[in-house]
């Protein structure tokens, strides 16, 4: 398993599968969100279904991105920009968009108030709907706490490979799905225990007991993109496959429990694990299709990917406030859901277009899009190279750079000689690369998708999170 970090002289490769999951992912939450307004039907199948993987799959892209940011910034500046990345904007809508939120979506399942009553207290106690100081933004909050972790998890995941073992396990692709599986299934256990006997009798009966119990139901399927990125020449194949018998065999357990066929996976222990497996083989059979569909650059794909942040911030007000301008009630049915949904694509989507790519401080606050400076490694970590039959891969190493690095030419070193009878030389430095210079920059504005964003090659600092 290497922690490895692309050659500073190298661009680093781009995932843009993960990139699409990860907005697919966020954009489903609209539904889902929508969903809390009414009793529908579809809206609510809609949900339960993105109960069983959605939030599993964030937190696997979330690990593999963490990971690939240790290995091109190391663990302190990793920590330092993912801080203020998810800090940032967490902070702000939590002060500024989270109190009006509650409040409008205590008016839609209660008498009205007004705004300072609400803050003063004086509603019904207790009042009706999903009113939860902290709404979405828990996936922020366990995204804060999965980050102070990476680092050591990322250690225990590479002495973990050195270890015959290991080696053995991942040779094979049925091997490897059994060992992650495996580990799923143990560390679900072990944490689902910690929280029952040691957490909440403490911090159940609080505001916080939400918190925790979610931050270790998810912390396995983290630790397993941050594997996925560590040893991603023998694991990333490994997700890039279907897995139809797993995810039949945990579909069939599943139904089990839901249907009340299997008390003991019904509820507790055994509930929280046979969720947890089929969300696995799920999220196998994702990495597989968008793998296919997205195995290269797409602009509507990229741009989608950079609006996700915002997204994700800003769709659960944007639901209740439409709801409200168009005066939704409690029992609206599919046709007035569907088009909340819509226009809440449509809104944030507008809002992340025409406001926080273009002006700097809401990209800052909203998407935590601050300018860091160039900090890659000294010494990168060498990627091991996958096996070719089933040998052990070689253990990482951590050297310079094999060759020296030749700085390119600035032109003014060797001038040109003028040819006879040709035009006379055109200097490569000052005012005239200058000049070349902006006018390149002037026709790549001009050029791609949306306005020239993809000319721009403006691309989202956020590595993970939502929900």
């Amino acid at each position: 398993m290497s922690t490895a970090a692309p050659d500073a002289r190298t661009a680093p490769p781009r995932y843009h599968e993960l990139d699409a999951l990860r907005a697919a992912m966020m954009f489903m939450g609209i539904f889902v969100h929508t969903a809390t307004l009414s009793d529908d039907a579809v809206f609510n199948g809609v949900s339960y279904a993105s109960g069983l993987f959605r939030m599993n799959a964030f937190f696997v892209v979330a690990g593999f991105f963490a990971a690939m940011l240790v290995g091109r910034y190391g663990a302190t500046e990793m920590i330092r920009r993912r801080l203020l990345v998810l800090g940032v904007p967490l902070a702000a809508v939590l002060a500024l968009i989270n109190p009006v939120h509650l409040w409008v979506m205590y008016n839609h399942f209660n008498p009205h108030i007004g705004f300072i009553p609400y803050l003063r207290g004086d509603g019904v106690d207790p009042p009706d709907g999903p009113l939860i100081w902290h709404l979405h933004l828990w996936f922020l909050i366990s995204l804060l706490v999965y980050t102070l972790l990476t680092p050591a998890l990322a250690a225990a995941l590479a002495r973990t490979s050195h270890t015959a073992a290991y080696r053995w396990l991942v040779a094979s692709r049925p091997r490897a799905l059994a060992l992650l599986f495996g580990f799923l299934i143990v560390t679900t256990l072990v944490l689902k225990g910690i929280y029952q006997v040691v957490l909440e009798p403490v911090v159940g009966p609080t505001p916080f007991g939400f918190l925790f119990e979610v931050t270790l139901r998810y912390l396995p399927f983290f630790t397993i993109g941050l594997a996925i990125f560590l040893d991603r020449p023998r694991l990333l194949p490994v997700f890039r496959r279907p897995t139809l018998v797993p995810l039949a065999v945990t579909g069939v357990l599943l139904y089990a429990g839901e249907t009340g066929r299997a008390g003991a996976l019904a509820s507790g222990a055994g509930n929280v694990l046979v969720n947890s497996v089929f969300a696995l083989a799920v999220v196998v059979n994702l990495f597989a299709l968008f793998s296919r569909l997205f195995a290269r650059a797409r602009p509507a794909a990229r741009y989608a990917a950079d609006a996700a942040y915002t997204v994700y911030l800003f769709h659960y007000f944007a639901i209740y406030l439409i709801a409200t301008v168009l005066s939704v009630g409690t029992d609206a049915g599919f046709g007035m859901l569907l088009l909340v949904s819509v226009l809440t694509f449509a809104v944030t989507l507008a809002v992340h277009h025409f406001l926080i790519r273009r002006f700097r401080l809401l990209a800052k606050v909203f998407n935590g899009k601050f300018t860091f400076g160039r900090h890659a490694r000294r010494t990168p970590l060498r990627p091991a190279s996958a096996p070719a039959s089933g040998a052990p891969a070689p253990a990482p190493t951590i050297s310079g750079p094999s060759t020296p690095v030749t700085p390119p030419p600035t032109g003014r070193e060797h001038p040109r000689p003028p040819v006879p009878g040709g035009p006379p030389p055109v200097r490569s430095g000052g005012r005239h690369a200058m000049r070349s210079s902006m006018a390149a920059r002037g026709r790549a504005r001009n050029r791609g998708w949306l306005g020239g964003w993809a000319g721009r090659g403006v691309r989202s600092r956020w590595r993970g999170a939502a929900g």
